[in-house]
């Protein structure tokens, strides 16, 4: 099968001047689906920031800069590094090329938008799961009234 060009398929221009925030998380997959954890994964609890998992809402790992795993100052960089954790951890059954995904996690974090990438290990239906992330910074969703604070800057 060809590789999908995702510079055809993603509309939209790069955007200038960001840098970006990785985070890893690895655990019990069925927590991230309970109603029960909510609590633990939106803000405005102190549940939220003593909580090891992930958010639901991907930019709200902004706000929790202890589970920062990584700073960096290029698309490319930040999706290798999320191979990176593909290659350390990857599952024995999967259907997508990790490359053909990289590249499509790059360009989506070119135009400035975050991304995720998880699956379960080490196979479908295993109980533990990778949760890969990626960041934009600066990062202003729209229905936020001012940006999420940047956790870390480049270079320190």
């Amino acid at each position: 099968m060809e590789p999908i060009n995702w510079l055809e398929h993603l509309k939209g221009d790069p955007v200038p001047g960001l840098h970006f925030h990785g985070f890893l998380w690895g655990g019990q997959g069925a927590l991230l689906e309970s109603y029960k954890q909510q609590i633990n994964r939106n803000p405005g609890r102190p549940e939220f920031m003593a909580s090891e998992l992930p958010p639901e809402a991907v930019r709200h790992r902004l706000l929790k800069p202890h589970q920062l795993a990584g700073t960096f100052t290029s698309a490319k960089e930040a999706t290798d590094w999320m191979r990176e954790q593909w290659d350390k951890q990857a599952p024995r059954v999967y259907h997508a090329d990790p490359d053909n995904t990289r590249e499509y996690h790059e360009v989506v974090l070119s135009h400035g938008r975050s991304t995720v990438w998880s699956w379960w290990h080490p196979e479908p239906g295993s109980m533990y799961k990778v949760h890969v992330t990626v960041v934009p910074c600066p990062y202003h969703w729209q229905d936020d009234a001012e940006p999420m604070p940047c956790p870390q800057p480049p270079g320190r």
